[in-house]
C-alpha cells in the first residue's frame, strides 16, 4: 500500500478508489449493554444517539470501531433506559493509494456506518425486547440523521484495538 494522497483527485474520486481497495472481512460486537433506570410509562422514545467512530489503518488492515449509545426518554423528557453497543468492522485493504483523513472520515460516516447500521439496529431492537421495553424502531440513517438525531465523532485509534481472544472449551467446561 502506498501512503500518498493525490490532491489532483476530487474527494469523490478518492472515496471511490478507497472503496475499491476494501473488502469487509469481519463484523463483531465488543459491547452490548442495556439498563433500565426507572420503569417507563407507556410513552417513551429514543433520544439523540451518540455515535463515536474510530479507525485504524495499517498495511493491509482497515478497522472501524463504532460506539453507539441510545438514551431512551419518557414523555416527560426524563431518561428511563439506555442501550449501547460497540461494533468493530475489519476490512482487508488491497494495494493502492491511501487517502487522507478527510476522505477516511467521509468514508466512515457515509459508507462504513451504513454497513454497520443493520447490526446496530438489530442489537438495539433485541436489547429493548430483553429489557421489556417492547419493540424499539431505529429509523434509517440519513445525512439529515432523521427520524432520530445523532452526534458523530470520528478519530484515529490512539492505541489500536484489543486483539480478539478465542475461548477454548475443554471437556464441557
Amino acid at each position: 500500500m502506498v501512503d500518498s494522497t493525490n490532491v489532483e483527485q476530487s474527494v469523490d474520486d478518492q472515496l471511490a478508489e478507497f472503496s475499491r481497495l476494501l473488502e469487509l472481512e469481519d463484523v463483531r460486537f465488543t459491547r452490548w449493554t442495556g439498563e433500565i433506570l426507572r420503569e417507563p410509562d407507556d410513552d417513551f422514545e429514543l433520544a439523540s444517539a451518540d455515535i463515536r467512530g474510530l479507525y485504524r489503518l495499517r498495511a493491509s488492515l482497515f478497522q472501524c470501531r463504532w460506539a453507539v449509545d441510545f438514551p431512551i426518554q419518557a414523555a416527560d423528557g426524563e431518561e428511563v433506559a439506555t442501550i449501547g453497543v460497540t461494533l468493530v468492522q475489519s476490512f482487508s485493504v488491497a494495494e493502492g493509494n491511501v487517502p487522507g483523513r478527510e476522505v477516511i472520515a467521509t468514508y466512515m460516516r457515509f459508507h462504513a456506518f451504513e454497513l454497520a447500521m443493520p447490526y446496530i439496529r438489530e442489537a438495539i431492537q433485541s436489547m429493548g425486547s430483553r429489557l421489556g421495553l417492547g419493540s424499539i424502531v431505529v429509523g434509517l440513517h440519513r445525512d439529515e440523521l432523521s427520524p432520530h438525531s445523532a452526534t458523530f465523532r470520528i478519530a484515529r485509534f490512539p492505541f489500536g484495538l484489543p486483539r480478539r481472544r478465542s475461548k477454548r472449551i475443554a471437556n464441557g467446561k
